[in-house]
């Protein structure tokens, strides 16, 4: 089975962190750092993704 590997791009001021995962063609996984062991991963596809990261960093 695939596991993907996360990683923490993303670290808001009061330490809140996302992890993405980039090894999956075509699609960014994310999940919430501090649930990581049985929280929910959010399938995003990357131009999804891409475009949520381009409204956080424009507002």
């Amino acid at each position: 089975m695939f596991r993907p590997v996360f990683q923490r791009p993303f670290t808001n001021f009061c330490g809140a962190a996302l992890e993405l995962a980039l090894a999956i063609s075509g699609f960014a996984p994310v999940r919430d750092s501090k649930h990581a062991s049985h929280g929910p991963v959010i399938p995003f596809t990357r131009p999804a993704w891409a475009a949520f990261v381009s409204a956080q960093v424009r507002s």
